[in-house]
């Protein structure tokens, strides 16, 4: 008698430990609970843009680029997402017709460090700028947008859907260090 009652307390707890994964997914993960939405900030640990501003870059392969860094929260599941986005200048002088590219696929997305808030991150998405002829552009035509506004859209791509952003930000250009 008792070893069918301890057999039915195990099969009990089993049972409700375990389960069917043909189910859906609990609410909640690793990146939050609820809807999805991205922040905006630079570097990791990840800090407020400062002044609210994209800085444009030189870099060391003698282009020009803008870094942001991105914290998702909300239900999704970092495993093989796909993160793009565009620059546009949409206020200000822009002649050479200045854009910028960041095209990562099949990517992880990170735990927060020590200290951050809850969520996934992808650290220094880097946004690559090309002028109207699909070139690097030159110090003259970047140093240019300093100032001017740029409109930066995001879209991931993950299992369950998709998240579109976009969002201004003013341009910041810093001078390459001599």
């Amino acid at each position: 008698m008792r070893r069918s009652a301890l057999l039915a307390c195990l099969f009990a707890l089993c049972a409700l430990s375990c389960r069917d994964p043909r189910a859906p997914a609990e609410p909640g993960g690793p990146c939050g609970d609820g809807e999805l939405g991205v922040s905006y900030g630079y570097g990791r640990p990840m800090t407020p843009l400062e002044g609210g501003a994209l800085s444009i870059e030189y870099g060391l392969q003698g282009g020009y680029h803008v870094d942001v860094s991105l914290r998702f929260e909300g239900e999704l599941n970092p495993d093989l997402v796909d993160v793009s986005m565009s620059l546009e200048v949409v206020e200000g002088e822009n002649p050479w017709e200045v854009t910028g590219s960041h095209q990562t696929e099949a990517w992880y997305l990170l735990f927060p460090d020590e200290g951050e808030a809850l969520g996934c991150y992808f650290y220094r998405a880097r946004v690559f700028l090309f002028d109207g002829e699909g070139e690097i552009p030159t110090e003259s035509m970047v140093e240019g947008l300093d100032g001017a506004t740029a409109l930066l859209k995001l879209r991931l791509t993950h299992e369950g859907g998709e998240l579109a952003s976009e969002e201004r930000f003013p341009l910041r250009f810093i001078p390459p260090s001599p």
